[in-house]
């Protein structure tokens, strides 16, 4: 067998016991102790060893073409410093070569037990048993430096790392150590990489290609160290978010990492990280079927649902969201919904359901007509999700209710769509929410995870939760009362003329922090850079309505192309926080964001569709003109893509890198912290 593949088993630890090699002198022993085995194990060992490892390795374990020495000096400088069980480990994981992990334990044993012997070891009266063995990867440097054990960062999602090894001294001598590529994860490369690696005890722990594979790769070296792939048949042909997803959940318990990775046919898989086995005790057989365990159970191979970001870990309660097709028109007003769920993380057993479409009798139940509630759907979670891990609080970021664009089909507010919803962990019971946006007919749903950050206002330090919008607008509350910190207010916003279409009169604005993109468009928003450009530009937008932000969808006619709505749908925006330290006086919040606009109108005729009978939720992108865009960038001064910071003291923009001082004289001072 090659030791690349098979007996590479032997190459990842050999501590220093076996430094009593007879002929070469080992390294150093280690602290701990030897590990016993007896000479029944290693004969036993060596009959099997001639059977499937010495045409590679050698009859005498000295090598030869096709695997390296597994005796010697090289062998021992290499692995004497290393662990017995991670040899053990890579021995079951790789061995043979034609049926990897297909011997009995106890041939394992004994393998291990034969290298042990022909480097020095002598054997004993104890047998050597592996137990359920777990490879031991210290990392290189602290843990607090080192690991990422949450999608962003960690359960708050502030998406920071001190990064403590890189500074400003040493930034310009980094150079590229390896490079890992996820091409042959697929039949194709997949073009829209969205995974978060995590990083714990050494390892990278990373999902790619189409059918979602879970990876593990070692940080130093690059190394694939393992790989799960499951084939849903059917299921997975359905999927609407097929491809690797955002990533992977990580549980810690009792010293013992546990993966927890939502496959694209939306079932709930529990790995064991150091091996990348299903864990055995956990669903039916490490696998959970999230459609079988939705309320109400859904149809395995004909329900189109999903979820492209990882779940979240609370303590021993694991929470999933889900996610449906993009579009704006889904084809009827019926759909499955996307209610949040938690499981017990060594079980599976399903703890609560939280239902996104309020019922009758609960709170929100009066913002949906009874016929409505029944059939519409979506309501989903499918941007990733945070937690108050010590108050053992969820903020659930609610996207919309079926149709983007049109909603006549469910009149009222409907709740909990287009909310930031916050319950337990551990019950499911919502402690609060607020909605914000009302009745969303704009596909405003909220496209990044809440920030948990901890603020001071006016003296006063409160424990905040952020929400960024496609608007550019970031909502802040307190997150244990929901309290919003700064106001809120209701806003009088224009009103739809499509027919039966009944929008909300009022949505809600945050006074502060200040917006990050444009609110609304008129005429003094287009490009202006000539008048040339400037009279194309009208010329371009003169069949469109203009107005301010939500300013309704309208409907398509011969003098109307649609509602310019601007920040459009596709926009996004994501916040990311720096933790505070001694002597940082100047706090800042880093806003990624992408500018984009939209034209969004009912089209009549398109009986096809039957969420409205005259018309067909459309969008459609205003052309540049003369090579410019129509729409100039905030009169010329941002870019589609940028980023921008809010000074913490003061929340308002602050250009990247300056003091907050640059960022002091703007707005009423009544409303500063």
């Amino acid at each position: 067998m090659r030791l690349m593949t098979a007996m590479s088993m032997v190459l990842l630890t050999l501590p220093g016991w076996a430094g009593a090699a007879a002929a070469p002198p080992a390294p150093p022993p280690l602290s701990a102790a030897p590990p016993a085995f007896t000479a029944a194990q290693v004969e036993a060992g060596r009959t099997l060893y001639s059977r499937q490892c010495a045409a590679c390795h050698g009859a005498a374990q000295e090598g030869g073409e096709a695997g390296p020495a597994l005796r010697g000096t090289a062998f021992l400088a290499k692995w004497g410093p290393k662990p017995w069980q991670d040899l053990y480990e890579q021995t079951r994981r790789t061995m043979p070569v034609t049926q990897p992990a297909g011997l009995a334990r106890s041939q394992y044993e004994d393998l291990v037990a034969l290298i042990l012997s022909v480097n020095g070891q002598a054997p004993g009266a104890t047998r050597l048993s592996a137990g359920d063995v777990r490879p031991s990867r210290a990392p290189d440097l602290p843990a607090p430096d080192t690991e990422w054990l949450h999608h962003r960062g960690d359960a708050g999602s502030m998406n920071y790392s001190p990064l403590a090894q890189i500074n400003r001294d040493n930034l310009t001598r980094l150079r590229v150590a390896w490079r890992w590529k996820s091409h042959n994860f697929g039949s194709s490369i997949y073009p829209n990489l969205e995974v978060t690696p995590l990083m714990a005890n050494g390892v990278i722990y990373a999902t790619a290609g189409a059918s979602r594979s879970v990876v593990a790769i070692d940080a130093r070296t690059g190394e694939t160290l393992w790989m799960y792939r499951l084939d849903e048949g059917a299921r997975g042909e359905i999927a609407p978010r097929k491809g690797p997803g955002r990533g992977l959940a990580l549980w810690r318990r009792d010293g013992r990492d546990t993966l927890f990775m939502i496959t694209p046919g939306y079932q709930l898989v529990a790995l064991d990280a150091a091996t990348g086995r299903p864990v055995a005790g956990f669903g039916k057989d490490g696998i959970l079927d999230l459609k079988l365990a939705a309320d109400p159970p859904l149809d395995p191979d004909k329900t189109p649902i999903g979820s492209s970001s990882p779940p979240v870990v609370v303590g021993d309660v694991v929470i999933v969201g889900s996610a449906f097709a993009a579009g704006a028109a889904p084809p009827r007003k019926e759909m499955p919904k996307g209610n949040v769920m938690a499981f017990d993380a060594r079980t599976g057993k399903r703890l609560w359901v939280f239902h996104t479409i309020a019922r009758a009798n609960e709170v929100g139940g009066d913002t949906w007509t009874d016929e409505a509630r029944e059939y519409t759907g979506n309501t989903g979670v499918w941007a990733p999700f945070s937690a108050d891990a010590e108050r053992g609080l969820v903020y659930l970021p609610v996207e919309g209710a079926t149709g983007d664009f049109y909603g006549g089909h469910r009149p009222g507010n409907n709740l909990f769509t287009s909310s930031l919803v916050c319950v337990d962990a551990r019950t499911g019971e919502r402690r609060w929410h607020f909605q914000l946006v009302h009745h969303d007919i704009w596909d405003y749903d909220t496209p990044a995870a809440p920030v948990l950050l901890d603020i001071t206002v006016k003296g006063k330090r409160i424990p905040a939760v952020a929400q960024v919008s496609k608007q550019g607008l970031t909502y802040v509350f307190d997150r244990v009362s929901g309290v919003p910190v700064w106001p809120i207010v209701e806003r009088p916003v224009p009103q739809s003329d499509v027919p039966g279409e009944v929008t909300s009169p009022t949505q809600p604005i945050p006074t502060l922090p200040e917006p990050f993109e444009r609110l609304g468009v008129s005429e003094a928003d287009l490009n202006n850079l000539t008048p040339e450009i400037l009279a194309e530009a009208k010329r371009l937008v003169a069949r469109y309505r203009m107005g301010p932000l939500y300013t309704p969808p309208s409907l398509i006619t011969e003098t109307n192309a649609g509602t310019l709505q601007v920040p459009g749908s596709q926009g996004w925006l994501e916040l990311a926080g720096r933790r505070g330290r001694s002597g940082n006086r100047h706090p800042v919040c880093v806003v990624h964001f992408h500018h984009h606009h939209d034209a969004a109108g009912q089209r009549s005729g398109a009986l096809q569709h039957a969420l409205h009978p005259r018309g067909q939720s459309h969008r459609r992108a205003i052309r540049a003109a003369a090579g410019a865009p129509t729409l100039g960038h905030d009169r010329g001064d941002r870019p589609e893509y940028g980023q921008e910071a809010l000074d913490r003291r003061q929340w308002r923009h602050a250009r990247v890198g300056q003091q907050a001082r640059e960022a002091q004289g703007h707005g009423d001072s009544a409303n500063r912290p």
